[in-house]
């Protein structure tokens, strides 16, 4: 299922499928049918048992009491505050759930709002609403998935979540440290760590990362084979040096001048420290290069070998590929911001 539409009278609902998230888009029948309108209130209810909520906007009224407010909700709810697009996309766990949440069937329920004729919003009148359902969860396409970073700092999610003053790295810049460790506290004062901070910027891009160093890691017969650029995640060097120690991996990696420790720097850059930790721990046939193209080479792969007799002597097949497709990853502190994983056939 990749999108569902719904309708009634005028107003139509489409509904696009992605992964662990929801793209809805809006229409109507005529450009009359949008006189006067205030924008789209949007009412999600998540699947099971869970308690159902209106959307947030990134925006709101400047004067929400001229505009008929909902008491019960904030002046960003989208009762009160209606989208002003054609579009929205929905991130579950953006403003609601926690960094925890549910998946499966979703209920969306969206609703035009009209200004009235002195310039104040009416009230909502559900006999305009429609209701899409969609599932939600991760993408998988026969051996083809596909993984996504789940949001940055610069963010308005991240701050809802981790504090306008949580760092994203510790203050030392240390590659090979525990990120188990508190980073800072939420609005509520709850301790938040690094490891739920990646986790929660990661999403699906993430656990496909980890899944593809975590299977090589449990079972002695794989061994891997990576491309990198920026490499800054000290879980995934962690894994990385495991292997090393292991002989199971071998790594190009990046050496263009932002990733190469220049005189005058108070740290090394994360990826002259990893480097400097493999060549202490590594073990043939394992190995380091470092190099660089005649720009950048933003790309990150991953190629995991499988060998069912010798890891070490008789020829690999290549048994799963991870791809980092994307020239973005900068903005974000994991980098693998849109990747595809695919298992060979």
């Amino acid at each position: 299922m990749s999108f569902v539409t719904a309708s009634k009278n005028f107003f139509f609902v489409k509904a696009y499928v992605g992964d662990k998230k929801t793209l809805l888009a809006f229409n109507f029948q005529s450009r009359d049918n949008a006189k006067n309108l205030a924008g789209f209130t949007i009412f999600c209810q998540p699947p099971g048992q869970l308690p159902g909520f209106y959307l947030q906007n990134l925006l709101q009224f400047e004067e929400p009491a001229k505009h008929r407010p909902v008491a019960s909700e904030p002046p960003n709810s989208t009762v009160n505050a209606p989208i002003q697009k054609y579009r929205w996309t929905h991130y579950p766990g953006t403003t609601h759930q926690g960094l925890s949440p549910t998946f499966g069937d979703y209920s969306y329920t969206v609703t035009p709002r009209y200004f009235d004729s002195a310039g104040s919003m009416q009230a909502l009148d559900s006999a305009l609403s429609v209701s899409v359902k969609v599932p939600v969860g991760s993408f998988k396409k026969g051996a083809l998935t596909l993984g996504f970073t789940r949001g940055y700092m610069q963010s308005g999610a991240y701050v809802h979540h981790f504090g306008k003053d949580t760092p994203v790295v510790p203050k030392t810049k240390q590659l090979d440290f525990d990120t188990n460790t508190q980073a800072g506290t939420d609005k509520n004062g709850q301790p938040i760590t690094f490891a739920q901070i990646y986790n929660w910027m990661g999403e699906t891009a993430r656990e496909q990362v980890f899944g593809v160093l975590n299977r090589v890691l449990n079972d002695p017969t794989l061994t891997l084979k990576v491309f990198a650029y920026d490499f800054n995640e000290p879980d995934v060097a962690k894994i990385l040096l495991t292997l090393a120690e292991q002989g199971r991996v071998r790594v190009i990696l990046d050496n263009a001048a932002l990733h190469v420790t220049q005189p005058g720097a108070k740290a090394k850059t994360a990826e002259d420290q990893f480097a400097d930790l493999f060549q202490q721990q590594k073990k043939a046939p394992s190995d380091i290069l470092r190099g660089s193209f005649g720009r950048f080479s933003h790309d990150k792969i991953f190629y995991r070998l499988e060998n069912r007799r010798n890891p070490h002597t008789s020829p690999h097949r290549l048994d799963e590929l991870l791809l980092d497709r994307t020239l973005r990853e900068r903005q974000s502190r994991f980098g693998f911001r849109g990747c595809q994983r695919g298992r060979a056939l």
